[in-house]
Order: structure tokens, then sequence, then C-alpha cells
């Protein structure tokens, strides 16, 4: 599985290098795409992340990204968790740093905390809808 995902992610990768008018979709994809993998998340736990759910931090020269995930499909009594992944995998792929960059642009586009991390997205104006959730 760990090889089809480096392929999906360098492609994702070199979309956002040669179409430069879709840079921060293809980003967007990619992280969705790293931390569904990595952390195991279901969709709906995917587009239910707000800004605020979202930390990336360094412990003893590691750097990490926790996530809160507030509620879950298994999560009956409504719990939640935290999940916490390593920035970069054993295998070399990155995953702090395109998250990093996904949050910097979010921040610089007006996100608030309780914004969605993944945004929708208009694809007729190439424009990211700031507060409206990503839905499928």
């Amino acid at each position: 599985t760990k090889p089809v995902l480096r392929l999906l992610v360098k492609y994702i990768q070199n979309r956002r290098r040669g179409d430069t008018s879709m840079s921060e979709l293809y980003l967007r994809d990619e992280c969705w795409t790293l931390l569904g993998f990595f952390g195991m998340l279901r969709r709906s736990e995917l587009i239910a992340l707000n800004m605020q759910d979202v930390t990336i931090g360094q412990t003893q020269g590691q750097t990490y990204v926790e996530l809160i995930i507030r509620r879950s499909k298994t999560d009956r009594g409504g719990a939640g968790a935290t999940v916490t992944l390593i920035g970069t995998s054993k295998d070399g792929v990155e995953i702090a740093k395109p998250l990093q960059e996904w949050v910097s642009f979010r921040r610089r586009a007006g996100a608030q905390e309780q914004s969605p991390i993944f945004p929708a997205w208009d694809l007729d104006t190439l424009k990211c809808h700031r507060d409206q959730r990503l839905t499928f």
C-alpha cells in the first residue's frame, strides 16, 4: 500500500508544481491523503477537522502532528480521541511539512480556529471557500 501512496503523493506534488493556478487545491489534496492514510481516518473524521484540531510541534528534535478527533463513528460516548503522527514516516514520506504549508495558507486566507481545515473549493473561480466545509 505504501508504494501506491508514494506514487499518489508524488503525482499530486507534480501537479501542484506544474499547475500553479491550482497549487493550493493540490496541496489540500496532498494533506488530505497523508492524514487519511497515516492517521487511518475516515472521510467523515477528516471533514470534521477544524483548524484548532491540528497541531504541528517538536519534541526531542522530532516533528509531530497531533489531530483532535472530536467525534467518530465508533465513538458512541462522544469522548473524542487524539491521533499523533510522526512528521516524516520511516519511508521518508513528509507529513508535517506539507501540512504546515497548508495551515499557513489557510491562516493567510483568513481561516479562524473554528474554520474547517479542509474547506470546500469553487472549481469555477479556483477560490477556497474559507468557512464552508468540504462535503462528499
